[in-house]
């Protein structure tokens, strides 16, 4: 019996391609064998596939694969050749044991995604593409993944510098006022209980009415306007939210967001970490994931702010003093465009105190903020 061209390109060279031109464990696919086997039904396919290997290798797409069936096949060729003298347990045995290794690879590449994923259930498109490289069919990958309800996606970009200006200090601000962002600021952290989101435009599910539009700036102040007291802080923060739009404020909760997660991650936090302290910020569960799995994939240094918060940060490691730009400028929690920044002025104070002063002062020793 010929072999079935358009079936066999779809069973195994265009999975073999995608597996990094290996070829599928399974014999009975790979030849087109017929079960229960025959001597003569083995005898024919195999010549059947041979002949039309040889066809194949007229073509550049499937020339690898081929190359990799034939050199299996001096392999099997023994197997086969009792097979034709009508002793077919070798070629069943090596045909469970096909199947076996195909079992045991499904299992492997099921751990594999599980343990990739970790508690966020994401993963990135290159690692699709690494795992093909290993030789897993990229079908196989996003077939398998989606069985385990793991998602294969891009990261959420997220924003590298504020929308607003005086971030530090608006930060500042509502931390005075226990407040963890702008939403808990306008709203309250009542309205947000259920959870709210922000990457794809801010809403909070359970109270659909909530905008971040100026009617919401507008009674925070009037509510702030009654009180006899304590006024200035919050005043300081809505004279920041007044010159902002209603996109602007929601990209400045996106930036506050993904402030505080970059922060820990570049405390070397774990994933499951980072999706607790989204959580905590009150995103949904969904949302805080996004979050997490967005921080955890950014490439390139290990930035958790702005160059321009540089001077907040050597601030709160030791004033004025010298000896905070020398330690920032050798400190491994901070990125390396802040550590560039902090050793310019760091290498002529350090000429100004003198190495001994330095060591003394302890500002060798990195310090989390």
């Amino acid at each position: 019996m010929a072999i079935d061209e358009q079936r066999y390109r779809r069973e195994v060279l265009d999975p073999a391609r995608r597996a990094g031109n290996r070829p599928p464990d399974d014999i009975v696919a790979r030849y087109q064998l017929v079960e229960p086997l025959s001597a003569a039904g083995v005898r024919e396919q195999v010549e059947a596939a041979l002949v039309h290997w040889h066809k194949q290798k007229a073509s550049l797409a499937y020339r690898k694969v081929i190359d990799a069936l034939e050199s299996d096949h001096r392999r099997l060729q023994p197997l086969f050749a009792s097979a034709r003298d009508g002793d077919l347990r070798a070629l069943q045995a090596e045909i469970e044991a096909a199947r076996a290794r195909q079992r045991h690879r499904g299992a492997t590449l099921r751990g594999e995604l599980t343990s990739l994923a970790g508690s966020l259930g994401m993963l990135l498109p290159d690692v699709v593409e690494q795992l093909s490289a290993k030789g897993y069919d990229s079908s196989d990958v996003e077939a398998t993944a989606a069985q385990l309800d793991i998602e294969v996606r891009d990261p959420d970009p997220l924003p590298v510098d504020t929308p607003a200006p005086g971030f530090t200090q608006l930060r500042e601000n509502l931390a005075t006022l226990n407040c963890r962002h702008i939403a808990d600021f306008l709203f309250g952290k009542a309205a947000l209980q259920g959870g709210f989101v922000v990457l794809d435009g801010f809403s909070v599910p359970a109270e659909p009415s909530l905008r971040l539009d100026d009617d919401a700036v507008r009674a925070t102040a009037d509510a702030w306007a009654r009180r006899l007291e304590g006024k200035s802080v919050p005043e300081a923060v809505l004279a920041v939210l007044r010159r902002l739009t209603t996109a602007q404020r929601a990209g400045l909760l996106l930036y506050e967001c993904a402030y505080e997660l970059r922060t820990w991650r570049d405390l070397r936090a774990d994933s499951a970490a980072l999706e607790q302290r989204a959580l905590d910020l009150g995103l949904t569960k969904h949302e805080a994931q996004r979050f997490a799995f967005a921080v955890g994939s950014e490439r390139g240094s290990r930035r958790s702010v702005p160059a321009s918060q540089l001077e907040h940060r050597r601030r709160r490691i030791g004033g004025d003093h010298p000896d905070a730009r020398i330690h920032l400028a050798g400190c491994t929690f901070y990125s390396t465009d802040e550590r560039r920044l902090a050793r310019s002025a760091g290498d002529q104070n350090r000429a100004e105190i003198g190495p001994e002063q330095a060591v003394n002062n302890g500002i060798h020793r990195p310090v989390p903020l």
